[in-house]
């Protein structure tokens, strides 16, 4: 087997074991017996996404899947949150699910927005200008309506929470934006993409103000998080979600949808075309942790 990662489907039968999954194969060098699997947090975060769920066998051929490899005892070890099974001739490597702790369930995801012209353009029958939701819960919609009347909608968003771990803080929101072909003040005209805010403090404004004179502002948020963070963080999602009333053309070319990202990944691009067509698309967000 050559030294590069490959995915395989392996299934080994010894007389005590039978283990059948994906795993990512390397072959291990007796003589250095080093760490050959990177626990960057790509490595980490594909191990989490993959359903192996931190899975690993060694054989005693050598082929292995682990970051460390004892010769004398013939046992893979991937990362501390992971317990290990031990059985003749083999040895499975299982993750232990870690929750998601009690004070990140009061943690909320918050959006603020303001009009800085015709205040009908923004928000929509009232709603709040401060809108906050508590993981797994969506914010309340926010009705995006703008068009060539004056003004546009400037908007933010943030993550607050109490009584969290030190590396939390260390936690960003981020939203970023481009122009779709001409007309780049539809899409703030001065801000630099993206923006980023740490646990409790706001991103910059963003300022929406599309009308017919342009071709909408692509849009995506993401859950920034440390590489070194626990396994369910860097599991979490961040969603948004937008429905029309209207024109869907206004609103992604769709009528409706939800697009969610893993933590470090953007979510999909939605484009925001509101040009009082009619409508608007009406738009909320959520952070997702598995219970």
């Amino acid at each position: 087997m050559s030294d590069s990662k490959t995915i395989i489907l392996m299934t080994l039968y010894m007389s005590l074991c039978v283990v059948s999954f994906e795993i990512i194969s390397q072959k291990f060098i007796k003589t250095k017996n080093t760490r050959i699997v990177s626990s960057d947090a790509s490595k980490r975060t594909s191990k989490a996404r993959s359903g192996i769920e931190c899975s690993a066998v060694c054989t005693r051929d050598e082929n292995c899947c682990s970051s460390s490899y004892d010769a004398q005892l013939n046992l893979c070890s991937l990362f501390s949150t992971c317990s290990t099974e031990y059985a003749e001739g083999c040895s499975i490597t299982k993750k232990t699910p870690e929750p998601a702790p009690n004070w990140f369930f009061n943690t909320k995801l918050c959006y603020v927005w303001n009009a800085d012209g015709d205040v009908n353009q923004c928000g929509g029958g009232g709603v709040s200008s401060n809108l906050c939701a508590y993981v797994n819960e969506w914010t309340t919609y926010y009705n995006d309506d703008s068009d060539s009347r004056s003004g546009g909608c400037v908007m933010k968003w943030s993550i607050n929470s109490i009584g969290y771990d030190d590396w939390f803080a260390n936690v960003e929101v981020c939203f970023q934006w481009f122009a779709v072909g001409t007309g780049k003040d539809q899409c703030d005209g001065k801000a630099s993409p993206p923006l980023c805010a740490r646990v409790d403090t706001f991103t910059g404004y963003y300022r929406d103000d599309t009308d017919s004179n342009s071709k909408g502002c692509q849009m995506q948020w993401k859950l920034s998080v440390p590489v070194d963070s626990p396994q369910w963080i860097q599991n979490t999602q961040f969603c948004y979600e937008w429905y029309t009333n209207d024109n869907q053309g206004q609103c992604g070319g769709v009528s409706n949808g939800v697009s969610c990202a893993i933590a470090n990944s953007f979510t999909a691009p939605y484009i925001d075309h509101t040009a009082g067509s009619g409508g608007g698309c009406y738009m909320r967000w959520k952070i997702v942790v598995d219970t």
